[in-house]
Order: C-alpha cells, then sequence, then structure tokens
C-alpha cells in the first residue's frame, strides 16, 4: 500500500489474493467478536481457506484486539486443535536461523466448537529447539520444571477450591475453615531449607526441627490449648517454663497411672509427675547444682528394692533435715547428721512444753515377741501396765526392763 488510507467502521481490507470468495464473508453476524464496531485485517493463508483475521473491537467501553488463525468462517466454530501464534524473534539472517535463547513464542490454542483453551508460552532455552515454558487455562497454570518464578509482589488468592489430596499443592481451601493450604501426596514431605540447608522438615507424622534452637516470645505456649496442658515460657530475671495443667511423664506415657494407696485418683484438679525406668533400671528424681557437687538424690535401687534420700554434699557438718510448717515459722523435727547422727527437734524443751518430744512405741504388758534383727541395733518399747521400759538385749536374746517410778 503505497499510501496510507483511513477506513470507517465496518470496513475490510483485503491484502493478497483470496483463493475463495467464501473465505471473506462479512463476520459482522458473530455475536462472539462484533458488538459495536468492528476493523477487520484479512490475509489469506494456504489454498485451503484458512485465514488470519487482526480484528479491533470496541465493546461495552472496552477496546479488544482479537486475532485467529485457522478460523474457517463457513462452519462459524474454530477447526479443532489450531492456533495463533506471536513471534518476538532474533534471528542470524546470514545464516536464517533463529539466534539460541533469543526466541519467545506466545501460542493459543483451540479445540472444536471452543474458544481459547490454552496460552502457552515458549522459550528456547539455550538451543535451537522450543520448550514449553507456561501453559495457561481456565483452570490451571502449568509452569513447566527448571522454571523460576519471581514475584515482586504478594501472591493472592482470592476464592478458594477443594485441595486434591494426591498433589503438590498451594492455595486456599473452599472449606469452612477458610485457611492457606500447602500439600504434598502421601508419603512425601516439606522442608524449609536456608542456604539449601533443611532448617526445617514435616511428613505426615513428625515436625522436625534441625538446627540450635527454636525461639518464642513472652508467655507464649505449646500445648493442647489456653486452658488445657501446655508448656509455657516466661521470660523473667531467671527466666521460667512452666508446665500447666498437666500430669509429666518421664519415662512412661500414662503419668499417675500407678498411685500410692490412700493417694486420690487423678482429677481435673490433680497432677503428679511420674518419673519410671526401664524395667531393669533404677530410677532417680536428682535436684542438684550445675557442677553436680551438690544436691538432693531420690532414687530406688533396682537390683535390692531399695529406696534412697541422698544429701550428695560430702562434708560431716550438713545434714538432711526435716521440717514442717514452712509457710509460717519452720519447725524442725528431726536432723540427721553429716555422720549419722539421728537428733529430734533443734534445741532443748522447756520443762512446760507440750510438744517437740521423741514418742517410742508402747504394749499393755511384758512384750514377748522376737524382734526382728537389726545389726548393732536394739529395739525399745514402753509397758504401760507394768510402768517398764523394755529393751531387748541381742546378746541374751531376751527383753531387759527398767522400772520407772
Amino acid at each position: 500500500m503505497a499510501n496510507s488510507e483511513t477506513f470507517s467502521s465496518d470496513s475490510t481490507v483485503t491484502i493478497g489474493n483470496p483463493t475463495k470468495a467464501s473465505n471473506y464473508a462479512d463476520l459482522a453476524n458473530n455475536t462472539d467478536y462484533v458488538e459495536e464496531a468492528l476493523a477487520k485485517i484479512m490475509v489469506p493463508a494456504d489454498a485451503d481457506g484458512r485465514i488470519v483475521q487482526l480484528l479491533t473491537e470496541v465493546a461495552a467501553g472496552s477496546t479488544k484486539v482479537l486475532i485467529d488463525s485457522n478460523w474457517d468462517p463457513a462452519s462459524g466454530t474454530p477447526a479443532a486443535n489450531q492456533a495463533i501464534r506471536w513471534r518476538a524473534r532474533m534471528s542470524d539472517s546470514a545464516n536464517n536461523q533463529d539466534v539460541a535463547g533469543a526466541l519467545d513464542w506466545v501460542m493459543t490454542t483451540v479445540t472444536s466448537g471452543a474458544e481459547v483453551s490454552r496460552l502457552d508460552i515458549y522459550t528456547l532455552p539455550g538451543s535451537s529447539t522450543e520448550a514449553v515454558a507456561l501453559s495457561l487455562t481456565s483452570t490451571l497454570l502449568d509452569i513447566k520444571a527448571g522454571v523460576i518464578i519471581e514475584a515482586n509482589n504478594a501472591i493472592r488468592w482470592d476464592t478458594g477450591v477443594a485441595v486434591v489430596a494426591g498433589a503438590y499443592s498451594v492455595g486456599r481451601d473452599a472449606d469452612a475453615t477458610n485457611q492457606l493450604h500447602l500439600n504434598v501426596p502421601t508419603g512425601a514431605g516439606i522442608e524449609l531449607s536456608v542456604n539449601d540447608v533443611a532448617a526445617l522438615t514435616l511428613d505426615a507424622t513428625t515436625l522436625t526441627f534441625i538446627g540450635t534452637g527454636i525461639v518464642v516470645g513472652d508467655n507464649d505456649w505449646i500445648g493442647l490449648g489456653a486452658s488445657s496442658g501446655r508448656v509455657e515460657f516466661d521470660d523473667q530475671a531467671t527466666d521460667e517454663i512452666n508446665f500447666l495443667l498437666c500430669s509429666i511423664g518421664v519415662g512412661n506415657s500414662t503419668p499417675g497411672s500407678v498411685l500410692p494407696s490412700g493417694f486420690n485418683n487423678i482429677a481435673a484438679d490433680s497432677f503428679v509427675i511420674d518419673v519410671r525406668s526401664v524395667v531393669s533400671g533404677d530410677t532417680g528424681l536428682f535436684l542438684m547444682r550445675s557442677d553436680g557437687s551438690l544436691g538432693l538424690q531420690v532414687w530406688h535401687d533396682f537390683s535390692t528394692g531399695d529406696s534412697y534420700f541422698d544429701n550428695r554434699y560430702d562434708n560431716a557438718t550438713v545434714s538432711m533435715i526435716f521440717r514442717g510448717r514452712t509457710a509460717g515459722t519452720p519447725v524442725t523435727a528431726m536432723s540427721i547428721t553429716g555422720i549419722g547422727n539421728v537428733i529430734m527437734g533443734s534445741a532443748a524443751l522447756a520443762t512446760t512444753a507440750t510438744d517437740g518430744h521423741l514418742y517410742i512405741p508402747s504394749c499393755a504388758g511384758a512384750p514377748t515377741g522376737v524382734p526382728t534383727t537389726a545389726t548393732g541395733r536394739s529395739p525399745i518399747i514402753h509397758d504401760t501396765t507394768n510402768n517398764r521400759i523394755y529393751l531387748y538385749d541381742m546378746v541374751s536374746a531376751a527383753w531387759q526392763y527398767a522400772a520407772l517410778t
């Protein structure tokens, strides 16, 4: 065309020689494309009458540019599996070939009786062979392997769809929970990495943190709920880790299932610390200084069945002290010194004292039973009928007494 021309709406410009007059049937009656004003450029494509149409459309306040290829106007529908291509091309004119890595294609395919069904974006990844980088349909955006997604803004999911259980997917679920779901199939897992080193992994049963620690805020907790069993972290001058509304099992999963006689059955406000070993091992509860030199150790010897209360400090002057009423003024009932002396109370009793005494057993009449032997020690009892103090003499194997006056 030597000179520029201006055409009114509903005009058609034909370039080249049509092989079939029917190829240029007026498309103004095709309501899929023509609403208010339409200008068309038609280019014959082949001897079968397929054509290329560039249509600019002004409709309902919007402007559209439509490009159709392989369209048979007589049928009124797109031919099956045909396509439109837009090419942004860089070529080596000397060799009449595309420059590797410098070609982008956008292709729209259609199926019989349908409008656009898929949008494919092609690239040449460093070779002359084209490869699909991305495909888009009305329901699926398919990003091919090796393609990196770079987003400079947030990714938003406006509405949710049901998560497909066997698929790798990220999306907003359509159920009542209205959550953002990160889903993998059965047998797969999720990994969060820093510099390609795993920091967190998740599978169907286990959440694993890999690193030096997990940091939580003041008074944050981990547990079953704000009013249920939980571990709370309290930021104080001396920090606190608080186990709240729960029994604690160490070495067993059913704390409180074995209780002492007379212990109230576990209720909503009854909690225990239940420490157990394996069947053949000793069990202990140790309250120790950080260097291990001082502390109280309570433990059970599996081999003998004996239980021990140990003051670990190796010093003859220290004692194990048993006290009462420590919410007010403590009362020392008994001390066991580091060299084995058993001392009742903490000072001499007043002549008028009514409490703080050592009580020994009594019986109504002379004792006749033979006490169980405890080597190096002798039992004592008060005969309240004859007013005598009896002591069992291990040498003579008989009760000896002293009369009281």
